[in-house]
């Protein structure tokens, strides 16, 4: 309906014009070869004639098709949700849970940037491959666990639950960033930190994007194989 796209549109406009925006300064202010004007208008009309249509199809998709062939028809009618016990509470679980998607990445980045830097380009490939073929797998198996979890308290809000707290991995990616460059770089002048500052914003923001994206497809799966399984 309307609003199903209404909602996948904003969606998409609200995670996606940030990166934009930083990719942007970052060509502005810095003179990494990556991060251009010619890479960034790239990036504009990526997002204009690709991602937009493809949220388009994917909104008309979700909003007619499941991921799965579901027997149940549920009806949503607003319920008083059951109070949730302290330690499920959004402020307590999203940093724990945060923590773990983001310590995988952390713990191999240095030898990543090792192998990158010493110009061991297959090395580097086959460290950020598995990594992050494993940290997907891993949050994918936090993403199901939490929203089994709620299910059980009968908390059917899991949506943005089970996006946000990966994302939330982001913090704690940007925070070690950071204190990285700020410990391993000389920064010249105000503008070299303006420039790291942005870079760990920028690669935190787009990790964060992609781990609470598959913290929510996976969820949402794991919901639907289980209704598939209903008996009646």
């Amino acid at each position: 309906d309307k609003n199903y796209f209404k909602i996948s549109m904003n969606t998409v406009f609200v995670f996606a014009i940030p990166l934009l925006i930083l990719i942007f300064l970052l060509a502005f202010f810095t003179n990494f070869s990556l991060f251009t004007m010619t890479n960034w208008i790239s990036l504009v009309l990526i997002f204009i004639l690709l991602i937009l249509p493809l949220s388009l199809f994917g909104g008309y998709f979700g909003s007619t098709n499941y991921v799965v062939n579901c027997p149940c028809d549920v009806a949503v009618i607003p319920r008083k949700q059951p109070k949730l016990p302290y330690l499920l509470h959004n402020f307590i679980l999203f940093p724990i849970i945060g923590s773990i998607c983001s310590f995988l990445v952390i713990h191999e980045f240095n030898y990543m940037l090792e192998a990158y830097s010493t110009g061991n380009k297959k090395w580097f490939l086959i460290f950020f491959s598995t990594v992050l073929l494993v940290s997907l797998l891993f949050v994918s198996a936090v993403s199901i666990v939490f929203v089994y979890i709620l299910m059980k308290r009968e908390c059917y809000w899991w949506q943005w639950r089970t996006f946000l707290a990966p994302f939330c991995s982001s913090f704690f990616l940007f925070a070690y960033l950071l204190n990285y460059m700020n410990n391993f770089s000389m920064f010249q002048n105000n503008s070299d930190f303006f420039a790291a500052f942005l870079i760990s914003i920028a690669v935190s923001y787009l990790f964060g994007l992609i781990y609470g994206g598959i913290g929510f497809l996976s969820a949402n799966v794991f919901i639907q194989i289980l209704f598939t399984n209903l008996k009646f």
